[in-house]
């Protein structure tokens, strides 16, 4: 497959805010939420199908998946402006990574969604996943 294969291009990951305060004791509020950048995505109208969507959806499924298990690791690790201070952007770049290696396997598995054994196979991983993580919504 080369690029010109692509009818497709889903822009998304998450995105974080964080209230940390200089008392190293005070809670730290920390906000993560997936998201989908529409300015930076594309499709072929031309080549397009529903069953191409799809595939792009999953990957902003993928961007839902890993902020959620960004945000169980912080709701875990996490507590005090300390806690902040000395840990999140360990874990950021962690769950940054494992985001970056699936989102690359799911595009190499399923050959950019033509390979429809795989992409049935990917579709079943999310939606569990999605449901293994639910508390994180």
């Amino acid at each position: 497959m080369n690029n010109s294969d692509i009818v497709a291009y889903a822009h998304c990951g998450w995105e974080y805010s964080a209230v940390v305060s200089s008392e190293k004791l005070t809670p730290v509020i920390i906000k993560i939420e997936a998201i989908f950048i529409e300015d930076k995505s594309w499709k072929d109208d031309k080549k397009i199908s529903d069953y191409s969507l799809l595939h792009e959806q999953k990957h902003f499924d993928i961007a839902e998946i890993f902020a959620r298990k960004l945000r169980r690791e912080v709701s875990e690790k996490i507590i005090s402006s300390a806690d902040y201070i000395e840990s999140f952007y360990k874990i950021y770049n962690k769950i940054t990574k494992e985001y970056n290696n699936f989102q690359s396997l799911y595009d190499q598995d399923t050959k950019n969604g033509t390979n429809k054994a795989k992409q049935k196979e990917y579709n079943s991983i999310i939606i569990n996943e999605l449901e293994l993580l639910k508390d994180y919504k």
